[in-house]
């Protein structure tokens, strides 16, 4: 299951610009295997960097932080495909801030599954002691 869809990516990018991006054919429409496409290998990506760190398959529903990820790096897919390496600056900071989301998931500071909730090391506690008032050295002593 995909975890994006085209009404994802319409509240992110406008209708038309998803054609321009999608359509090869000059139809006026959303090529919907170029856009299924896009998807799937932003899936696949998700799925290859999230691999060992947390259950896979995501659960469905499918959290709306792999939502958002997901739907970005489609996105940024779609002018991948249409523009190649000459991206504009707005999109190479949607692929970064998605790669950030999946660093945070990875070291477990979002959580997005009880999975990885329970395998989250128990936080750090400090202990403070007063220093000996007899000493070992000092006790021999008698």
């Amino acid at each position: 299951m995909a975890y994006c869809t085209q009404t994802d990516l319409e509240r992110v990018e406008t209708s038309d610009s998803i054609i321009q991006l999608t359509d090869d054919t000059q139809a006026g429409v959303v090529d919907t295997d170029n856009l299924t496409e896009a998807i799937t290998l932003a899936d696949g990506y998700i799925d290859s960097r999230l691999r060992g760190h947390i259950t896979l398959p995501l659960s469905v529903p499918c959290p709306t932080i792999i939502v958002q990820i997901s739907t970005e790096l489609s996105v940024v897919n779609l002018y991948k495909r249409r523009f190649g390496s000459n991206l504009p600056e707005t999109i190479l900071k949607r692929q970064a801030w998605a790669e950030k989301q999946l660093d945070l998931i990875i070291d477990g500071k979002i959580i997005i599954n009880d999975d990885q909730a329970n395998n989250q090391p128990a936080g750090n506690v400090k202990v403070a002691t007063r220093p000996k008032v007899y000493t070992e050295e000092y006790l021999r002593k008698y």
